[in-house]
């Protein structure tokens, strides 16, 4: 079965896989400290909006001076 159930959809194992290198508890730990987005639950399921993700990562690259 494929990890994502839409291309906007991401779950929390590919988040960590191929975007965020972390462990999907320190994922969970983020989110509860509210360091990272919350996700969207979809049939008792978890999922980030990709657009979420996004925006997120582009206001850590501002934060780090690497924004052009």
């Amino acid at each position: 079965m494929n990890s994502e159930i839409h291309p906007e959809l991401l779950s929390a194992r590919v988040i960590c896989q191929q975007i965020v290198p972390i462990s999907t508890m320190s994922l969970w730990r983020w989110v509860r400290d509210g360091k990272f987005p919350a996700p969207v639950k979809i049939c008792n399921r978890n999922y980030w909006r990709r657009s979420d993700i996004e925006a997120w990562l582009s206001e850590r690259s501002y934060a780090c001076g690497e924004a052009a």
